[in-house]
């Protein structure tokens, strides 16, 4: 199995996000696919922040989801954006993930670009933690009737979080945990 992955998510306006998602699998390689993006995304972005204020923050808006999921979406979700449609217009920030991933030779290729956040990242610490509850959204929005979907990507963020938060998801194995979390439970 080989799969690409190309992930885009455009804040069109600081309470508005539009999410592209290019995939070359189909069938349950496509939810493999998916779930891999959505792990990859919440461990780089976890590592990344490294247990700061907006990555406390991640960690326990995980930990709230793993809690009780529908509350999560049944709530007003205040301080996430509105996923809008998206048209192909580039938005003001963006944030661009590629993913390659060939299972018969394990390896995995991925790559994350932050657009529109100058020289100095302005603004990553705030986005970065928004693009994986967006991303989460977005993906479930997309499966609704599929519990064990939700199951599984509620799973990957609350383990990750938990990992982050007890010193084991680092720079150098978050891409290995990240690909376990999805593989392993498949």
């Amino acid at each position: 199995m080989k799969i690409s992955t190309r992930l885009e998510i455009h804040f069109c306006q600081q309470d508005e996000a539009a999410v592209f998602l290019e995939n070359t699998a189909f069938g349950e390689n496509e939810i493999l696919s998916e779930a891999l993006t959505y792990s990859l995304l919440t461990a780089r972005t976890l590592t990344n922040l490294n247990n700061n204020e907006s990555g406390t923050g991640l960690i326990l808006v995980l930990e709230k989801i793993f809690q009780n999921p529908d509350e999560f979406f049944s709530s007003e979700l205040g301080g996430m954006p509105k996923i809008v449609l998206y048209k192909g217009n580039a938005g003001r920030k963006i944030i661009i993930a590629d993913m390659d991933y060939d299972e018969d030779i394990n390896k995995l290729r991925y790559v994350v670009h932050y657009k529109g956040f100058g020289f100095l990242g302005r603004g990553v610490d705030y986005y970065s933690p928004i693009s994986v509850t967006t991303l989460f959204r977005f993906l479930i929005e997309r499966r609704k009737e599929d519990r064990n979907y939700l199951g599984l990507l509620v799973s990957i963020g609350s383990t990750l979080g938990n990992l982050m938060y007890s010193g084991n998801l680092t720079i150098s194995n978050h891409h290995n945990l990240a690909l376990k979390m999805v593989i392993g439970s498949t």
